[in-house]
């Protein structure tokens, strides 16, 4: 029969004597004659090897729909599609496999593309059955091998097939706004599939495509091709976390390279899933719940890769060499796309884990990973006793050698990756991806910590090593552009892709020094227009005390850019007459303080509060108020303002609108900063899933408007679809979804799009939730770092730093507690934090003004008062200390502390 060349016209017979509306008879009688050949082609096939040619097994696969055109075929499929797979894998590419499958002619509808689409459906439909025989699975290293070479086989149908016929349109919405530099980059994987095709494009057809092609090729998103990856995942990755809990450190360094080749054509195959429209965060859930990739590709490979990197010695180049041998394998089979030494070698695997963790940590809770330990335990993440060997370690090693080391240190291996594409997309993936896990996982011990902060810095960023002050100036240098663009330094580029990488205090100076650049600028500008014109007109704005939000819009939203510049304010009085006083300064930071408080007070309905008192945008503002969008956008420009003139505000607002100045979507883990309560009741839900059905629910949401309950659908016709124990998780997300961003996004926009026209997007990118409410609000410290206060502070009206009075106020006020210092500070200065960097940054100056005579007996009788505006205490010259305290305690006890006199 082989000689014969009869089991190549299987395929012939199938869709010649089988037509549609044939009699059942006919359909019997060629299904037996198919079943049977094939039975007696795989009994010859283990008698005998029989080369690709002979066999034609695959020709078989290529018939659409085969396992419902012959349902007795079902018992062998999983012999059908090994066989097939082992004659295909054989070739010594994408090009030679698509050379034995049928082509134009008459029993393929469709021709080469229609073969391609119908061998990759019917592997797809039989799923996990592959690595199953006669209802067993294959012993561990047959399942290696088979997956291995199932692998290959679907990254080059992948390679040659045009996909848009199956999966049209552009990425969806919920890909862009997860990352959208990644979806719109040229990924590794479609570089990977150019180099597969020797850079010939994709097989195309002018003929039309059968239609039941369609569903079978998406089929590797549902059912059968989530077991399908499961399968593939557990087979090349084959230490999981349970059996990976008895391994000692050397088992590791001793297994990893056995992984390499099939990690590698795994990172190829889904890499090309992944970049599909649409699909993207779908897969990504699949392999994170499904697959478990995490903490198969930690313990299987990665794991062993970076001990290996630690261990040094001999017994490292022995390792070296077998991975070597791996890799080169790897090499041949992935198109020479990775040479055994490459350096990128591990970020291909390393990016794919990334990607999945990342979308793990959005769409599971807290408690998933500190008490649930998932995707993988805490110590494997950072322990205090291999600090060096997990998987945070590895993330600031990679990124900061992708970031800062490498673009700044020729060799001849950067050498050759500058004209390597394929290494160049790894490294800006890796960039993307690797940056934004690192940047979740510091997020996550912000809130909760599994280790000290400092070991998120890079390794070389430190007194020892690199300066940080050589970092700032770096970072600071003069750009031809405010955005980002590939000649930025590469300060910049850690900055925008790992900001944890830097400390704090090292990004705050540069933040700080941008602003100051900005304002120099327009100075200067000022300065010129004065020299052109001999003399300068200040922008003097006329504010109403009991009108400062609606005077302050009128004034300053037409002001544009001029608002960068120096702005001065005289305030009216009630009676329609200038107030007294010359705006040096402090009259515009009562008029900020002010504004601020006014316009973000709840009872305006521009700010809503939350169980802590944290404000946000009111989601019922743009129905309340007919200027909400002009007056949100004012206020977004007025805190922009703020922190652009160094003015702390007590500004409380909540963690998940303080996420969205960053440009990142919030999920589940930012509502309870929104609705701690919802949060609770959507956490117990997803908890005891079997219980959804009995409350009820369907897809959609309630939201007031003008006073009034509407029902709103979360996804298409929501409300004809009742929440079930399938779709619990989905509605869970969906809720947090419409909750935090949909409901929200006009007023959070109009407010964003304000505060941005003072501060670059850039500038505040790199900081996260706490820290940027620390830029905006200044330090909450348990006391006041009194040393620093009394090196930054001034004197005068006859006060001098020896002076008596001045040395008992500051040794009463090292008796205060934390919490009465924080009052004294917010009685001098309107804010109880102190400047982020310290009162060295303070503006104006700190100053201690003696109030009254020395001479005057009635001096010591009276209280301590306080012009927060200029940031100035006026200290009566009390005569012992014990007056000084209980003075200055009723002082700043009470709510009278504002004296312009």
């Amino acid at each position: 029969m082989l000689r014969n060349g009869l089991l190549r016209l299987l395929p012939q017979l199938l869709m010649v004597a089988i037509p549609e509306g044939e009699a059942p008879q006919a359909r019997t009688f060629t299904e037996a004659v198919v079943t049977q050949l094939s039975v007696r082609a795989l009994s010859t096939r283990q008698a005998a090897g029989c080369t690709p040619q002979h066999q034609g097994m695959h020709n078989l696969l290529c018939v659409p729909l085969l396992w419902s055109k012959v349902p007795s075929l079902a018992p062998i499929a999983s012999r059908i599609c090994r066989m097939a797979v082992s004659s295909l894998a054989g070739c010594p590419g994408a090009l030679a496999m698509a050379k034995l499958l049928p082509g134009e002619s008459d029993w393929v509808p469709g021709g080469k593309v229609a073969a391609l689409a119908a061998l990759f459906g019917n592997l797809v439909s039989v799923g996990e059955r592959i690595f199953q025989q006669a209802d067993k699975p294959l012993a561990p290293e047959a399942s290696y091998a088979a997956a291995l070479q199932l692998t290959h086989v679907l990254h080059w149908v992948l390679c040659l097939l045009p996909l848009e016929p199956f999966f049209p349109g552009k990425p969806s919405r919920e890909d862009l706004e997860e990352d959208p530099r990644y979806a719109s980059a040229r990924t590794a994987a479609d570089l990977a599939s150019a180099h597969c095709r020797g850079g010939s494009g994709r097989i195309d057809s002018e003929e039309m495509l059968p239609g039941e092609l369609q569903g079978q090729v998406t089929q590797v998103f549902e059912r059968p091709g989530k077991q399908l990856l499961q399968q593939l995942v557990a087979s090349l990755l084959p230490l999981s976390a349970s059996g990976a809990s008895a391994r000692q450190q050397s088992d590791y360094t001793a297994s990893w390279a056995s992984c390499m080749q099939g990690a590698t054509m795994l990172c190829l195959l889904l890499g090309q899933l992944l970049a599909l429209p649409g699909q993207r965060q779908r897969l990504l859930l699949i392999l994170a719940f499904g697959a478990e990739l995490v903490p198969r590709m930690w313990y299987s490979l990665l794991k062993g890769m970076r001990l290996q990197e630690l261990h040094g010695g001999q017994q490292q180049q022995q390792q070296q060499d077998r991975g070597s041998a791996a890799t080169a394998s790897t090499s041949a089979s992935a198109g020479g796309i990775l040479p055994h030494d490459h350096p990128c070698a591990q970020l291909l695997p390393l990016n794919l884990m990334c990607a999945v963790f990342s979308a793990q940590l959005a769409v599971g809770d807290l408690d998933e990973m500190y008490v649930q330990q998932r995707p993988i335990p805490i110590a494997e993440l950072y322990s205090e006793t291999r600090p060096s060997a997990g998987v945070l370690a590895l993330l600031r090693s990679r990124l900061w050698s992708v970031l800062w080391e490498e673009p700044g240190t020729p060799s001849a291996s950067s050498t050759r990756q500058q004209t390597d594409p394929f290494a160049a997309a790894l490294k800006r993936e890796f960039s993307f991806i690797g940056g934004q896990l690192y940047g979740d996982l510091y997020d996550r011990n912000c809130r909760r910590r599994f280790c000290p902060e400092h070991v998120f810095r890079a390794p070389n960023l430190g007194p020892d090593r690199l300066d940080p002050d050589r970092f700032v100036q770096e970072a600071a240098a003069p750009r031809a552009t405010g955005r980002f663009k590939k000649e930025d330094t590469r300060a910049w580029q850690v900055l925008q892709h790992a900001p944890a990488l830097v400390p704090f205090e090292d990004r705050a100076r540069l933040f700080q020094t941008k602003v100051a650049e900005t304002r120099s600028v327009h100075h200067e500008m000022e300065l010129a227009q004065m020299d052109s014109m001999g003399i300068f007109q200040p922008r003097f704005v006329h504010i109403r005390r009991q009108n400062l939000l609606y005077d302050g819009y009128d004034s300053l939203h037409k002001l544009g850019d001029g608002l960068k510049g120096r702005v001065r304010v005289q305030f009216i009085d009630e009676h329609g007459e200038p107030e007294a006083g010359v705006d040096g300064g402090g009259l515009f930071k009562d008029f900020m303080e002010s504004l601020i408080k006014q316009g973000f007070h709840t009872q305006y309905g521009l700010f809503t509060a939350n169980a802590q008192n944290e404000l946000y945008p009111s989601p019922a503002s743009f129905e309340l108020m007919e200027d909400a969008p002009r007056l949100l956008e004012f206020l977004g420009c007025m805190l922009g303002k703020a922190m652009y003139e160094g003015i702390l505000l007590e500004l409380p607002l909540a963690r998940f609108f303080l996420k969205k100045f960053r440009g990142g979507m919030c999920d589940l883990n930012d509502l309870p900063s929104l609705d701690d309560e919802l949060y609770e009741n959507l956490r117990k839900l997803r908890q005891s899933p079997g219980v959804v059905s009995d409350l009820g629910l369907v897809f959609t949401a309630t939201r007031q408007v003008y006073g009034k309950h509407e029902d709103v659908d979360l996804k298409p016709n929501g409300r004809n679809i009742h929440v079930t124990p399938e779709n619990a998780v989905e509605y869970i997300h969906r809720i947090a979804d419409f909750r935090l961003n949909k409901e929200l996004r006009g007023p959070c926009n109009a407010f964003l799009s304000g505060f941005f026209m003072m501060i670059q997007p850039e500038w505040i990118a790199m900081f996260n939730e706490e820290e940027l409410q620390t830029l905006i609000s200044g330090r909450m410290e348990e006391g006041l770092d009194l040393e620093d206060l009394r090196a930054h502070t001034g004197y005068a009206g006859g006060y001098h730093e020896e002076h008596p009075v001045i040395l008992d106020f500051w040794s009463v006020l090292s008796t205060f507690s934390p919490e009465q210092q924080r009052e004294f500070l917010k009685f001098v200065t309107a804010c109880s934090r102190a400047p982020l960097l310290g009162f060295k940054y303070l503006e104006p100056q700190f100053c201690i003004q003696m109030a009254g005579s020395v001479l005057d007996p009635s001096s010591p009788e009276r209280l301590p008062t306080a012009a927060t505006c200029m940031n100035l205490l006026k200290l009566p010259p009390y005569r012992a200390p014990k007056a000084l305290r209980e003075k200055l305690l009723y002082a700043i006890s009470s709510a009278h502390s504002f004296d312009l006199s």
